[in-house]
C-alpha cells in the first residue's frame, strides 16, 4: 500500500475521532474508553491487544475493507462493548467440507448475537444484490447455523461521505420454518434494513427502530419485480392457494399503507413503548401477533371509511376500554360489541382460514413476511409511477379471477379508447369560454381494476403540465393549481363505479397507484336507480331517470350475465326507468343492452361522448334489433373498432368499441371503420401484433405481454379528427370511410336468402358484389369449387381493394329486421 493512500485513510480518521487519537512518525493510535486501537504506518497493520480472533489477515491494512473493520471496531467501543465481547475474523463450518470466516462476530455472554461481513465501499453492492446470492447465502449460513444470532449485517464505512452503510438481516420467523440454508434465504423477503441501530440503540438492544416517512424507498424496476415475485414465494411457501383471495388481502393491506403515507410520520405506542414514525410496519422486538394486527386493522378500518365511504365493523382499545371501565357497565352494548365482531365481521388480513391459536399465529406469519415485503416502499405518488403500475398489473393478470361477464381491458385497447376522445379540445373550449368547470366530466360506471379512470387522469394532468397558463385571474388560478396539485382537479370531475366490492377497492388502489387517488369511486351497481342509496352523498343522486351530467362515458361493461334482470327487479327497475327493459325477458342475458341506455342518462346532450365495448353481435344479432335502433336514434356514430377473438383473455367472443356522440341526427353521414386483420386473414399473429399484445398461455407467468401502443398511436388520432368533424387525409391499414345509409339493411322482403353488403372502392361509388368480383379478381382467378359457393361478401373480405376468398360463406335468410353488417 501506497503510503499516500493510507495517509488518506488517516485523515479521515482524525476527522471522525478528532478527540480521541495521537500519532507518530510510526503509528496512529485511536484511543477509545481505555482501549488502544494501534495503526502501524511501517508495517500496514493494525491491533487491538487482548481482542479475540481466528486468523491474522483481519489485520492487513492491504485489504482496504479492514480501514471498514476499524471503523466498526471503534465506533463499538464507544457505543459500550467490550473488547472480550468482540471476536474477530471468527471461523465458522460452511457445508460438509468448507469454512469461513466472519469478520466481526458481537458476543454476549459468550455466545454470537450479532454477525458482520465487513466490505469495501466498490464491493458491497455485490454482496447485497439478489443477483449474487451466492455471497449473500454465506451471511445466511452463520444465522443457519447459530440459533442465537439475533441479527447478521453487511457493513461498510464511506469514507468520501464519511458514512456508515448497514445491510441488516433479521429472519426470526424464517429460521423458524426453515429447513435448510437456501430454505432460509427463500424464506427471507429480500429487503435490507438499512437502520444503524447497534449505534443507535443502547448495549445488545437490537429492536429495529421505526421507519420514518422520509426513508421510503421508491419503487424502481427491480423493485416492482422483486414485491411480485416475493410476494407470490411467501403464498407458495406457505401453501396458499387461493390466489384470488390473497390479490384481496393485498389490496386490504394497500388500503391501509396508502393511508399511513398520507398521514406520515405520527407518535404512537406498542406495548407501554412509545415511538414517532410510520405505523404501517412490524417493529421487530416489540410487536407481538396482536398488537401488530391491531395497528394494521385500524389503519384499514380509516382507510376504507376515507376512500370508500364504507364503515366497518370493528372496535379500538379506546372504545372496548371505556365500555369495559363504564360504572353503569353498559351490558348491552358490550353484548353488541361482541355480537357484531362475532357474526358481521370479515377479517381483512386472512390470508388462509383461522380457527384457532395455531391458525391465527399461522396466518400472523404469512401476513408479517407481506407487510415486511412492502413496509420499506412508498405507495402513494402524485403521478403516474410506470413501475408501480407494472406491480399492480402483474398482480391483477395473475391473481384476480375474473367472474362471470368481467373482461379486463387490456392497456394497449384503454389507451386507444381514451386518446381517440377530444378530451384535449374540450379543455380547451372551456378555458376560452371561461367555464367554471375547466375539466371534463368523466365517468367509468363498470370501473373494474380502474384501467379507464387511470389513462383518463394521466392524460389530462400530462396536458395540464405542458400547458401555457392563461386566460382570466380564475381560468389563470386554477391551471397554476393543476400544475402544483397534480389531480387535485380529480375528485370533481373523475368518477368509478363499480359493483363487485373487491373490483371497487382495487380501483380506488389503483389510482393511488398511479396518482394522485381522489377521484370518486362508489361501489354500487352501476344501473340501479340515480335515487338508490348506492348513489347516496354523490352527484349522481336525484330523483330523476337522466343525470346528463358528464362529458365523457368510457366503459367496457359486463356482457351475456345470467339471471341479471332478478336483480333488477330487486332494486325496482322498470321500463320507466330503461326503455329497453322491453326487449327483455327473464331468460335474456344481454346486461350490456341497459348500459347502453345508462350511457345515454349520463351524457350530456349533444356534446356527452361515449366510448363502449360491446360484443361483436350488437351490430346484426335480432336480439340486439331495439339496442341498434335506440344507438341510431340517440347517438351519432362516429367510429367503429373490431378486433377478433383472442382481444380479451378468458373469453373467445370478438368485441367491437363504438365511438358515439350523443345527439340527434340523420342516417346520412360519414364514419370510420377500423377492421380486425383476423378476420381478414384468419391469422392470430396479425391480430395480436394489431393489438399490441397477447396473453401468456403459462398462468404461472405475467397474465400479458404487451408488445406496442400503436393502436393509439396510429389509430387514435383518425377517430379524434372524427370527432373533430373532419376527416383524415391518409387512412392506416384496416381503417376506412363508410357512409351510415350505405350500411344499413332495413326490411328486405322475405325469402331473400343472401347479405349484399356494398363496398366503397377508392374514388369510385358502391359497387355491387357481382362486380366487384369481376373487376377485382377476374373470374378466371377464382377457383370454379369457389364462385358458386360465395353467396355474399362481408367487409372484412376486402383489404386495400382485394377480395380475400377464404372460408365458404352461407346465406342466411333475413328476418325484417335492422342490421349494421360491418365487420
Amino acid at each position: 500500500m501506497e503510503i499516500s493512500k493510507l495517509e488518506s485513510y488517516l485523515l479521515v480518521f482524525k476527522e471522525i475521532f478528532s478527540d480521541n487519537f495521537f500519532e507518530n512518525e510510526e503509528k496512529f493510535v485511536i484511543k477509545i474508553k481505555n482501549e488502544e486501537i494501534i495503526i502501524d504506518k511501517i508495517t500496514k497493520r493494525w491491533s487491538l491487544k487482548g481482542v479475540k480472533f481466528d486468523h491474522q489477515r483481519i489485520f492487513s491494512l492491504e485489504l482496504t475493507e479492514n480501514f471498514s473493520v476499524i471503523v466498526l471496531i471503534a465506533k463499538l467501543l464507544q457505543k459500550g462493548y467490550k473488547k472480550q465481547e468482540l471476536y474477530l475474523e471468527k471461523s465458522w463450518k460452511l457445508g460438509h467440507n468448507n469454512s469461513g470466516y466472519a469478520d466481526v462476530v458481537v458476543l454476549k455472554n459468550g455466545l454470537p448475537v450479532y454477525v458482520f461481513e465487513v466490505k469495501d465501499i466498490l464491493q458491497i453492492n455485490n454482496f447485497v444484490s439478489c443477483k449474487f446470492s451466492n455471497k449473500t447465502k454465506q451471511l445466511f449460513s452463520y444465522l443457519w447455523q447459530d440459533k442465537n444470532i439475533k441479527v447478521a449485517s453487511f457493513y461498510s464505512f464511506n469514507f468520501l461521505s464519511k458514512t456508515d452503510l448497514f445491510f441488516n438481516f433479521v429472519t426470526k420467523d424464517q429460521k423458524i420454518s426453515a429447513n435448510s440454508i437456501d430454505e432460509l434465504f427463500e424464506n427471507w423477503n429480500k429487503n435490507r434494513d438499512t437502520t444503524p441501530f447497534i449505534l443507535k440503540n443502547q448495549k445488545f438492544d437490537f429492536k429495529t427502530r421505526p421507519i420514518q416517512f422520509e426513508e421510503l424507498k421508491k419503487i424502481d424496476y427491480n423493485a416492482s419485480k422483486l414485491i411480485f415475485q416475493q410476494f407470490l414465494t411467501i403464498l407458495r411457501q406457505h401453501s396458499v392457494s387461493d390466489k384470488s383471495n390473497a390479490f384481496d388481502k393485498m389490496i386490504n393491506l394497500l388500503i391501509a399503507k396508502v393511508c399511513d403515507e398520507i398521514q406520515e410520520n405520527r407518535n404512537f405506542s406498542v406495548n407501554f413503548q412509545d415511538f414517532s414514525g410510520l405505523k404501517f410496519q412490524y417493529i421487530e422486538g416489540i410487536d407481538d401477533d396482536i398488537s401488530f394486527l391491531k395497528r394494521i386493522n385500524d389503519l384499514y378500518r380509516v382507510g376504507m371509511n376515507e376512500y370508500m365511504r364504507k364503515q366497518i365493523i370493528d372496535y379500538d382499545d379506546k372504545t372496548i376500554d371505556f365500555y369495559l371501565d363504564d360504572e353503569s357497565r353498559n351490558y348491552s352494548k358490550i353484548k353488541e360489541i361482541f355480537d357484531n365482531l362475532r357474526l358481521k365481521k370479515n377479517n381483512a388480513f386472512w390470508f388462509i382460514e383461522v380457527f384457532d391459536d395455531q391458525s391465527f399465529h399461522q396466518n400472523n406469519l404469512i401476513l408479517k413476511q407481506v407487510v415486511k415485503l412492502i413496509q420499506v416502499y412508498k405507495f402513494k405518488y402524485n403521478n403516474k409511477h410506470q413501475f408501480l403500475g407494472d406491480f399492480f398489473e402483474e398482480l391483477l393478470n395473475t391473481s384476480l379471477k375474473q367472474e362471470q361477464g368481467q373482461f379486463f381491458t387490456p392497456l394497449p385497447l384503454v389507451e386507444f379508447m381514451v386518446k381517440s376522445l377530444p378530451i384535449q379540445e374540450k379543455i380547451e373550449q372551456n378555458i376560452i369560454n371561461s367555464k367554471a368547470e375547466i375539466v371534463p366530466k368523466m365517468i367509468d360506471y363498470a370501473s373494474g381494476s380502474g384501467h379507464f379512470l387511470i389513462s383518463y387522469m394521466d392524460y389530462v394532468q400530462k396536458y395540464f403540465n405542458s400547458l401555457e397558463i392563461k386566460g382570466t385571474k380564475d381560468i389563470k388560478n386554477k391551471l397554476e393549481a393543476y400544475k402544483n396539485y397534480p389531480f387535485s382537479w380529480a375528485r370533481d370531475s373523475v368518477f368509478g363505479i363499480e359493483k363487485d366490492y373487491r373490483l371497487a377497492k382495487t380501483t380506488k388502489i389503483a389510482t393511488f397507484l398511479n396518482g394522485d387517488g381522489w377521484a370518486t369511486i362508489v361501489n354500487g351497481d352501476g344501473i340501479n336507480k340515480f335515487s338508490s342509496d348506492d348513489y347516496k352523498g354523490t352527484i349522481l343522486d336525484t330523483k330523476s331517470k337522466k343525470n346528463e351530467i358528464f362529458d365523457f362515458v368510457i366503459a367496457n361493461p359486463p356482457y351475456s350475465v345470467s339471471g341479471f334482470l332478478k336483480n333488477i327487479g330487486n332494486n325496482n327497475i322498470d321500463e320507466s326507468d330503461f326503455t329497453l327493459l322491453k326487449s327483455l325477458n327473464q331468460n335474456s342475458s344481454e346486461i350490456e343492452v341497459l348500459f347502453v341506455e345508462r350511457m345515454e342518462h349520463l351524457l350530456k346532450s349533444e356534446t356527452g361522448i361515449g366510448a363502449i365495448v360491446l360484443p361483436r353481435s350488437i351490430l346484426t344479432s335480432s336480439k340486439y334489433e331495439k339496442l341498434r335502433k335506440f344507438i341510431l336514434k340517440s347517438f351519432k356514430i362516429i367510429a367503429l373498432f373490431e378486433s377478433g377473438d383472442i382481444t380479451f383473455s378468458g373469453t373467445t367472443t370478438s368485441p367491437i368499441i363504438l365511438f358515439l356522440q350523443k345527439m340527434k341526427t340523420k342516417s346520412d353521414y360519414d364514419f370510420l371503420v377500423i377492421n380486425s386483420p383476423k378476420i381478414i386473414f384468419q391469422s392470430n399473429e396479425k391480430e395480436k401484433e394489431f393489438l399490441g399484445y397477447q396473453f401468456s398461455s403459462n398462468r404461472n407467468k405475467l397474465g400479458i405481454e404487451i408488445k406496442h401502443y400503436n393502436l393509439a398511436e396510429k389509430y387514435s388520432p383518425l377517430v379524434r379528427e372524427f370527432f373533430l368533424n373532419s376527416k383524415p387525409k391518409k387512412l392506416e391499414n384496416y381503417a376506412f370511410t363508410v357512409n351510415i345509409s350505405k350500411i344499413l339493411i332495413k326490411n328486405w322482403e322475405k325469402n331473400i336468402t343472401t347479405i349484399v353488403p356494398r363496398y366503397k372502392k377508392p374514388g369510385d361509388d358502391f359497387i355491387q358484389l357481382g362486380k366487384l368480383i369481376d373487376e377485382i379478381n377476374p373470374k378466371n382467378q377464382i377457383p370454379e369449387s369457389k364462385k358458386d359457393k360465395i353467396h355474399y361478401l362481408e367487409i372484412s373480405d376486402l383489404e386495400k381493394g382485394l377480395i380475400k376468398i377464404k372460408n365458404e360463406k352461407i346465406g342466411k335468410k333475413i328476418k325484417k329486421t335492422q342490421k349494421i353488417a360491418v365487420n
